[in-house]
């Protein structure tokens, strides 16, 4: 079921419920960060530049089975198919947002048509803040300006936009583990 768009807004789309193997993606990450050096943290590398973004992350082959990236990524180009018309989607990286952890807003620096987030946090989400681009759409310093909106995107929900709209995260207060955070997986449709 296709939520939080519209004819007049078509930028942007949500979907609840979106995988039947969330909890084992789920329980992947969560035993990875317990098989860590007792850091909690696992496979987990911090990622940092300047005031842009500050974030841990992995590569999805480092942490799901192999079975189970291609039955997400099989669920996601059939979404895309049906919704977008596209036939591909990258292997996602995995992005986690503790406390102090921010990506500023700004859009995507890929060429491809869409970026998706896909949400495996079990705790309150972080807010994920999005430039509408409906209508005409003015420019500031190469960026479009449109509506802002906020999205909490829960467990099993995924978010797919254009990449030309700027989206910025911020981690949660008091998420001080991976297994508090907010959890997502990270990467492009087209």
């Amino acid at each position: 079921m296709r939520q939080g768009t519209n004819a007049a807004d078509p930028s942007h789309f949500l979907e609840a419920n979106f995988f039947e193997g969330a909890d084992a993606l789920r329980a992947q990450i969560e035993q990875a960060c317990r098989d860590g050096l007792g850091d909690d943290m696992g496979p987990l590398s911090r990622v940092e530049a300047g005031h842009a973004y500050s974030f841990l992350m992995v590569t999805a082959d480092r942490v799901f089975s192999h079975a189970a990236v291609v039955s997400f990524l099989t669920r996601l180009r059939g979404w895309g198919m049906e919704n977008l018309g596209t036939r591909h989607a990258s292997t996602p990286q995995i992005h986690v947002y503790l406390e102090g952890c921010v990506r500023a807003m700004a859009p995507d620096a890929s060429s491809v048509g869409h970026h998706y987030l896909y949400s495996l946090t079990r705790a309150e989400p972080a807010p994920l803040h999005l430039l509408g681009g409906g209508g005409r759409r003015r420019t500031w310093l190469r960026v479009g300006v449109g509506r802002l909106a906020e999205i909490r995107l829960g467990f099993n929900n995924l978010l797919v936009h254009r990449t030309d709209l700027a989206y910025a995260v911020k981690g949660l207060r008091g998420a001080k583990s991976a297994v508090g955070a907010s959890v997502f997986l990270h990467g492009y449709i087209w």
